[in-house]
């Protein structure tokens, strides 16, 4: 499935700030951001140019202090903590630098856990899906093996699996390769790319890796919470399109 010019994230003069004590920080500038539905976009910049801030704001982790978030025709930005998190279960899979698998489950529990908490599937259908998903990514040998007994970039398959499976419409990743060696993040972030168009997943990834912006439809470069620049890939060329004129 090919990513279509409808949007699936809409970012409107969004503004994320927080107050420690007498200390006020400003993590988030005025963002506006569109990203279509079937996008693959990566997301770079330093440390605390609001990528990660950024990240929550769509998942419905957190909430803007200012602006308006559009997902999937939904204003979530609006939405009480109820249907964050109903929009969070059903519609958002997270994938994270640090896996966040259960230590006590095999791989294969990892992922029919995930799924039983839909509520909407067989138990029979849960483990098969799951066993399906796992061994399309090379771990049907892996179904009984705890995380302490796979290697980081099985860890990270397994987890990518896990956001996969329920079948949302958009995933988020944090750093998914943060802790991988150079060759299996290549591996991790191709297979994120293969599964996500294949599945017809708007796909957004925060990075500090260089080496895979490659593999992106479209790169976002944010600097002390505001867009600098977007790299657009259109017909085998990288087109940058400058944002800093409307930085003051």
């Amino acid at each position: 499935m090919h990513m279509t010019s409808t949007p699936a994230v809409i970012l409107q003069d969004v503004w994320k700030h927080y107050r420690l004590g007498e200390v006020f920080f400003e993590v988030l500038r005025g963002v506006d951001l569109v990203i279509n539905r079937g996008e693959f976009v990566i997301v770079m910049g330093p440390s605390g140019s609001g990528k990660s801030t950024l990240l929550s704001l769509i998942g419905g982790l957190e909430r803007p202090s200012e602006g308006v978030i559009q997902v999937l025709g939904r204003t979530i930005s609006r939405y009480s903590d109820s249907q964050l998190k109903t929009y969070r279960r059903k519609l958002v899979g997270f994938v994270f630098q640090f896996y966040s698998l259960v230590p006590t489950l095999t791989s294969l529990e990892n992922v029919t856990m995930m799924l039983e908490l839909l509520g909407s599937i067989p138990s029979k259908t849960v483990s098969q899906i799951a066993r399906e998903m796992l061994e399309l990514v090379g771990l049907g040998d892996r179904l009984d093996h705890f995380p302490s007994q796979l290697s980081g970039g099985e860890r990270q398959r397994v987890a990518i699996v896990r956001a996969l499976a329920k079948g949302p419409q958009l995933l988020l990743c944090d750093e998914p390769t943060g802790q991988l060696d150079a060759n299996t993040s290549q591996e991790i972030i191709s297979l994120i790319k293969t599964l996500s168009k294949r599945l017809g997943i708007t796909t957004i990834m925060v990075t500090h890796d260089k080496s895979l912006i490659t593999h992106a439809d479209r790169v976002v470069y944010l600097r002390d919470g505001r867009i600098i620049t977007e790299t657009v890939s259109e017909g085998g060329f990288q087109i940058e399109k400058d944002h800093s004129s409307h930085v003051t």
